[in-house]
Order: structure tokens, then C-alpha cells, then sequence
């Protein structure tokens, strides 16, 4: 049973969302270095850094990384990843070829 949604406008909107996330990372790494600097403000109380703690890894959530010695893709990359194997590869294949040969008008 063939699809009823565009496989290919799913692929761009992904692409467009992936191209978007990767300009985020430079600013978010950026913002983990502070979050993760700022715990060591001299005589900072605890429940003031716990807060810095909290945000430093909500960012490596979103970017990934290393936890428990284990590398890890973060939020972001894994959506991403989850989307594209959500599309029918054959669903995907069979919109490409059907548009690479153009619209045919109806004859009635």
C-alpha cells in the first residue's frame, strides 16, 4: 500500500532541520565551555552551580558526546537519524523516479 505522504519533501525538511541543528552546535559548544567554567567561580554556593550543572548537560544532551565512557549521538542527532529511517527507502526511490519523469496532464 503506497504511502500518502511525500517521502521527498520529509527528506528536505530533514536536511533543512539537520543543516540548521549544525549551525546551533558552535554557539552551544561555546555555551557548554561557560556553564562548565562558571562551576568553578570562586565561593559559588552549590545550589547556584547546581544550575550550571543542569544546563551543561541539557547541552550535551542535545550535541552528544561521551557518558560513562560511552559515545553517545544527543538528542538532536538522533531525531534526525530516527526520520530518515522512518522513510520507506522504496517509498522514497518511487517519488524520485515518478517526479524525474515529470507531471503528466490527463487526457479527460
Amino acid at each position: 500500500m503506497p504511502i500518502k505522504w511525500d517521502p521527498i519533501k520529509v527528506t528536505d525538511a530533514t536536511d533543512m532541520l539537520e543543516g540548521f541543528l549544525e549551525e546551533a552546535r558552535e554557539p552551544l559548544e561555546k555555551a557548554l565551555l561557560v556553564a562548565q567554567e562558571a562551576r568553578n567561580i570562586e565561593n559559588l554556593p552549590q545550589y547556584v552551580g547546581q544550575y550550571f550543572i543542569n544546563l551543561a548537560y541539557s547541552i550535551e544532551g542535545c550535541l552528544g558526546g561521551t557518558r560513562f565512557n560511552q559515545p553517545f549521538d544527543g538528542w538532536f542527532r538522533g531525531s534526525i537519524k530516527r526520520i530518515r529511517e522512518a522513510i520507506p527507502e522504496k517509498a522514497l526511490e518511487t517519488e524520485r523516479d515518478r517526479q524525474s519523469r515529470g507531471v503528466q496532464q490527463a487526457l479527460v
